[in-house]
Parts: C-alpha cells; sequence; structure tokens
C-alpha cells in the first residue's frame, strides 16, 4: 500500500506499507471447554471467535446422543445453552469445527455448567 502526502507548497512524500495477515493454524486456536450460562455476565456463552479468520468456517456442537443442538457459520454468534428454546441440562457435550477452506476438521468437549 502507498500513501501519498501533498503539501500546499507541492512537495510530496510516499511511503510505502505492507500489511500482512496472520491465522492461527486450527490446532491453535483457543477453544474454551466450559462455560456457565448462569446470567451473572461472566462465560455466559461459547463460541470460537477466531474462525473469523476463515472462509466456510463452522461450529457444531452435539449432546451425547449425536443430536445437534447448536450450528454456526458466524464467529460472533455464541451459544447459551439452549436448544430449541428450552435450556439444555448440566453435562458434557462435543463440538466439531470444520474449515472448508482448508478441509480441516478439529473436536472436543465442552463441559456447560449451571448453578
Amino acid at each position: 500500500m502507498i500513501v501519498r502526502v501533498t503539501d500546499r507548497d507541492g512537495n510530496t512524500l510516499d511511503k510505502f506499507f505492507e500489511i500482512s495477515r496472520f491465522r492461527q493454524d486450527i490446532n491453535e486456536i483457543e477453544v474454551f471447554n466450559t462455560f456457565t450460562p448462569d446470567g451473572d455476565g461472566m462465560n455466559d456463552t461459547w463460541g470460537v471467535p477466531e474462525i473469523r479468520f476463515y472462509r466456510g468456517a463452522r461450529v457444531q456442537v452435539f449432546e451425547r446422543s449425536g443430536e445437534r443442538v447448536f450450528y454456526t457459520e458466524d464467529p460472533d454468534v455464541r451459544w447459551d445453552g439452549t436448544y430449541q428454546g428450552k435450556e439444555l441440562p448440566v453435562g458434557t457435550y462435543y463440538w466439531v469445527l470444520e474449515l472448508r477452506e482448508t478441509g480441516e476438521t478439529r473436536r472436543g468437549m465442552l463441559n456447560l455448567i449451571r448453578k
């Protein structure tokens, strides 16, 4: 990128910049394994905002039976621990992060805790 500045006397200064973007490897993305949707303003939702740096990324959460209880391709959408408008029980859920851009998949466990 070039930024050009010209003063009133017609003197011109050009400055060259290179902008580079770094994004983490899928295995380096920090994915928290516990959240507490209890309305206290701390850890009330769960998500993976770092997917914003990948095209075609999606996050899914499944309960033990294999039923999908959360799905998003939007990094700003976070899971609140509900499914079809109802609070899900305390327990361990399984998440899947898929990057269609690279064909990579990552999986893990997520603990939902309520007081």
